[in-house]
């Protein structure tokens, strides 16, 4: 039985890995820790029909990003996911729609500045990310000062960030990082969304509608990038 069990445990394999290789047509997979020129050559292939490109970091199950796609068909969606499984499941969802203009990249969005150019996106949506909530784990968030000026490079004027969570502190933690970075002005900013005006707006992502179930509030703002 435990040599049974060892020669499985050995030879698994994720299915979703060969089945994300199978869609180097929306996805590009990286199997280092950062892109190589011909990654970065792939995405800019599939994305160059669009001249308006929108990100979002962590799409997961990719309701919210396919939802996107879906609405505006003449501009390019890129999601930024790590996990095999996420990647394929929103492209699959995306096909099956009919989505021709949405593509996932299988990577740390912090990669994201080797695949664009300056002032080349359009909006970045961050939805619900991680909040690291212990304090030894902070340094693991992705809104981080230090990745909050790489999202300003990258948006061209009067582009935006969009961010999303359940989680307060966090949320007070990135407005007040925002709010001092001279190139971004808060355009919209509440700490109860669904009691809001942007309500209306909001397409809602499936860790949203969870929280939203539990009774708990949901904090959002949008930064817009200014001009010189």
């Amino acid at each position: 039985m435990t040599d049974s069990f060892g020669s499985h445990f050995r030879t698994w394999k994720n299915q979703y890995i060969d089945l994300v290789e199978s869609k180097t047509d929306k996805i590009i997979s990286l199997v280092t820790e950062h892109p190589t020129p011909a990654h970065c050559e792939s995405l800019k292939k599939l994305i160059a029909p669009f001249s308006t490109v929108f990100c979002e970091i962590g799409p997961g199950s990719g309701g919210h990003l396919i939802e996107l796609a879906a609405r505006n068909p003449t501009a390019a969606y890129v999601g930024f996911e790590l996990r095999f499984k996420r990647a394929f499941k929103t492209v699959q969802k995306a096909e099956k729609r009919g989505i021709k203009n949405l593509f996932v990249v299988r990577a740390n969005a912090l990669t994201m500045k080797e695949f664009f150019a300056p002032a080349s996106l359009a909006g970045v949506y961050v939805n619900f990310p991680d909040p690291w909530s212990k304090k030894h784990w902070k340094k693991n968030r992705i809104l981080n000062p230090s990745f909050l000026e790489v999202l300003q490079e990258l948006l061209a004027v009067d582009g935006f960030l969009s961010y999303k969570t359940d989680h307060l502190e966090y949320f007070e933690e990135t407005l007040e990082t925002v709010g001092k970075m001279p190139r971004f002005s808060i355009r919209k900013l509440t700490k109860d969304l669904y009691a809001s005006e942007f309500v209306e707006a909001n397409i809602p992502t499936e860790f949203e509608n969870l929280f939203k179930s539990q009774g708990l509030k949901i904090n959002f703002f949008e930064a817009v990038k200014l001009g010189n």
